[in-house]
């Protein structure tokens, strides 16, 4: 996936960890940014702020321009609609919580995934500046 200036790759890493890497490139493919996940990544989406990744039930977010552009800017719209009131740049969630007003998405390294499956799993995920949509 591409947007404005920066593409995302992922990857399997080439070690036994199980983990997969999520590159972020500018636009002459140099890598700007990495991060490694343990969710198989299945549906990948990108705005010029945030990667959007998920698995058959589990959702993560970062949001990388910051880490790639160093601003220290105001505050993500994509962040402000899912609920985060403070400034985090990865949060994840499972597609069957639900959210009560005013809480957010957990942190990355705070996240642990229910171990009951998906009752209904993730077909596709969209994201513009606006709007994130899971489906």
């Amino acid at each position: 996936r591409s947007s404005d200036e920066y593409c995302v790759l992922v990857t399997k890493a080439d070690d036994s960890s199980g983990q997969y890497i999520i590159i972020v490139c500018n636009d002459i493919g140099s890598p700007v940014d990495s991060k490694y996940l343990h969710i198989e990544p299945i549906h990948v989406s990108m705005t010029n702020s945030h990667v959007i990744i998920a698995s058959e039930d589990v959702v993560y977010i970062w949001m990388y321009r910051n880490s790639v552009t160093k601003h220290s800017g105001g505050h993500s719209e994509l962040a402000g609609m899912l609920g985060s009131n403070k400034r985090r740049t990865e949060m994840m969630f499972h597609i069957d919580e639900s959210f009560a007003p005013g809480a957010g998405l957990h942190d990355k390294e705070g996240f642990v995934p229910p171990v009951a499956p998906a009752q209904d799993p993730i077909a596709c995920i969209a994201a513009t500046e606006q709007c994130f949509l899971v489906a």
